[in-house]
């Protein structure tokens, strides 16, 4: 049997998150050459190349490193969850927590995850990433992060998912329009007005399916990727947009304000999701995560 150590995976597994050694070395607070020696020994134990080299280029995995990296990942997590079990101080919660969140989500669930382990648990380090909706699910499913946020629409049958957070669609509105302050509206009475379009992949065709399905045609006047432009564009009465999730503040970066009705029509609640891959046992500091955000609500 090969020798193989965690810390050459640890190696291999960082130049190919990072994308070389180099960056890996920096990312690691290690040199270039003490990556190279244990990537080499290790390629050595297995006898098999795992990383192409090509100057200028991105380290990236052979077939043989692909084949290796689910493997190096449950190995490097569960090390790292058995140190965790083993503590000495067993109230402690240790270790780190990966979390990767759409773009549309992350404001409502990240800030606040980082803040609570930052006062609470200050022996997990948290690091957090924002990815398209398929990126979250094959970053879970690779072993690269411990916990993913979608919305509900947005799962996978191979992954867990658990409710955070429920929802109610509203529309976003400029403070002084007409339908602004009511208790609630159906679609087909601001119809007929401009849209500002949140134009994130699959919002967007959700969004559009859900108006066309009313037998409404929107009026797309303008669309954004940024929701914090989309606000701005509303808070100058440019038109309308139909909001998964309304934020705590009415003010818009420049100053504006709008107003959040609800949405009176029968449309399918499309929830915040956490996803996590199958497991017999989350470790703990999953389940605190996940734990925190059930209680505050989402």
């Amino acid at each position: 049997m090969p020798e193989i150590t965690v810390r050459q995976l640890e190696y291999f597994l960082a130049v190919v998150d990072h994308g070389s050694i180099s960056a890996a070395a920096r990312q690691l607070h290690i040199s270039q050459a003490a990556i190279s020696v244990a990537i080499r020994q290790l390629e050595k134990g297995l006898n098999a190349e795992l990383l192409n080299r090509a100057p200028a280029r991105r380290a990236l995995p052979t077939p043989a490193g692909q084949a290796l990296l689910p493997h190096a990942r449950r190995v490097t997590t569960a090390i790292s969850d058995a140190t965790e079990a083993v503590s000495n101080d067993h109230s402690e919660i240790r270790g780190v927590l990966r979390v990767v969140s759409s773009m549309t989500v992350s404001p409502h669930v990240l800030p606040r995850l980082v803040a609570h382990f930052t006062a609470e648990h200050p022996a997990v380090e948290v690091t957090i990433a924002e990815a398209t909706v398929p990126e979250i699910h094959q970053v879970l499913r690779s072993g690269q992060a411990d916990l993913g946020f979608v919305y509900a629409r947005q799962s996978a049958e191979d992954l867990d998912e658990t409710l955070i957070g429920t929802n109610q669609h509203h529309v976003m509105v400029h403070a002084e329009h007409p339908l602004a302050g009511r208790p609630g509206i159906l679609l087909r009475e601001l119809i007929h007005e401009p849209m500002i379009m949140v134009d994130i992949p699959p919002s967007v065709e959700r969004v559009t399916q859900i108006i066309t399905d009313l037998g409404l045609r929107p009026r797309v006047q303008w669309s954004s990727s940024n929701f914090e432009t989309v606000r701005s564009l509303v808070g100058h009465g440019l038109g309308w947009a139909f909001v998964n999730v309304t934020p705590r503040t009415e003010v818009t970066y420049d100053g504006r304000k709008v107003a959040y009705v609800p949405i009176l029509d029968d449309i399918p609640a499309n929830p915040i999701i956490a996803l996590t891959a199958p497991s017999e046992e989350l470790p703990a500091r999953v389940r605190e995560a996940l734990r925190h955000l059930q209680d505050q609500k989402v």
